[in-house]
């Protein structure tokens, strides 16, 4: 796949995309720019470029915006490259399917009698793509047709690619067969860009949109944004839609004015969200910022941290040191729990959307 050292803390990786939207704007990059916090996903590029025989599977997890769609795409892409170059038919393709597709797709097979030729699809392939892996729902049927699909491809030697928000062990509806044959799988985490990844993404969206961007704005936007591609490139755009509004420059100044214009406006307090899930639960502010790691208490928090992230600018450092001085990475995972607590839980989901409606005074998006 044709890792290339950008520096030597960074990398990029040439990714297969579909055609861009032509609304898109040129906001799509052609490559993956990684960074230290991304170094399995280096390895594990490197093993997938030499490995000589089938391999057993690969699973991508890691929150949403990490980029497990177009990596896994590009696995796939480059594996019916390698192994079927020049050859026509099924074998030399690839099926990218959701879960939730999957999950539909086995129902209406088993309405209409059509069980054998939907296995007969699924299984006649180069490489087989299915994504969102957490939406799997707790049903036994579901899950253990998965299982039978992959044991099926897996003894025709066809690559099955996976993706998922967590590794298996953390998600609990799974069934136990079904958990540990994703976890043979060759494992490849993913997270958010870090600064250096970010600086580089900015710089490359800015050419690839023909936007003048100053050594200086990358570095305060760096320092100002955390989270994923999707959300870099929408600050980037939203500042290239005000400058022109304003008919200014895309200087630090203007940066600087409209982020804190920004967030002045649109954002609630750190406090005002401590004390409003505080009371919530019934708890103290102080609470919430103190070591218990009692489960009704850790909830709570993780709430704070989630509404936190959703409600104000500050990074994930600021809020973590609001909530005693806890690291970015605990703010990640808090998120990403309460995220599957607004899918799974409907106690949490009321719970959170109050909250919302209360510091906002609006309906949760």
């Amino acid at each position: 796949m044709n890792v290339l050292s950008v520096t030597a803390n960074l990398f990029t990786i040439p990714l297969v995309r579909a055609t861009a939207n032509a609304a898109d704007g040129g906001g799509v990059l052609d490559v993956y720019v990684g960074g230290p916090e991304n170094g399995l996903l280096r390895a594990a590029v490197d093993q997938f470029d030499h490995a000589e025989e089938d391999l057993p599977g690969l699973y991508l997890y890691g929150p949403v915006g990490s980029g497990k769609t177009a990596l896994a795409r590009t696995f796939a892409q480059r594996w019916i490259e390698r192994r079927f170059a020049g050859t026509s038919g099924p074998a030399s393709r690839a099926i990218y399917l959701h879960a939730a597709d999957f999950q539909r797709a086995y129902q209406t097979a088993l309405e209409t009698d059509g069980l054998e030729d939907l296995r007969r699809r699924w299984r006649q392939t180069g490489v087989f793509v299915l994504e969102g892996i957490e939406q799997l729902r707790e049903r036994h049927s579901v899950q253990a047709e998965l299982l039978h699909t992959l044991d099926a491809l897996a003894q025709s030697g066809t690559l099955s690619i996976l993706t998922a928000a967590k590794v298996p062990w953390r998600l609990p509806q799974l069934m136990p067969g079904l958990a540990s044959r994703f976890s043979s799988c060759l494992g490849i985490p993913l997270e958010w860009p870090g600064a250096e990844a970010r600086a580089s993404i900015l710089e490359r969206l800015a050419l690839v949109r023909e936007t003048m961007l100053g050594s200086d704005v990358v570095e305060f936007l760096v320092e100002s944004l955390e989270g994923s591609f999707l959300e870099l490139r929408g600050a980037l755009i939203d500042l290239e839609v005000a400058a022109k509004g304003a008919k200014r420059p895309l200087d630090l100044a203007f940066a600087r004015e409209h982020l804190e214009s920004k967030r002045s406006k649109e954002s609630v307090g750190l406090a005002a969200i401590t004390t409003a899930v505080a009371k919530c639960f019934r708890l103290k502010s102080a609470d919430l910022k103190g070591p218990s790691r009692q489960k009704g208490l850790v909830l709570a928090r993780q709430i704070g941290m989630y509404l936190s992230r959703q409600l104000t600018g500050h990074s994930l450092q600021a809020i973590g040191e609001h909530f005693g001085g806890r690291d970015h990475t605990t703010v990640l995972h808090a998120c990403s729990k309460t995220e599957s607590l607004l899918n799974d839980d409907p106690g949490t989901r009321h719970t959170v959307h109050q909250l919302f409606r209360q510091l906002t005074g609006r309906g949760a998006e």
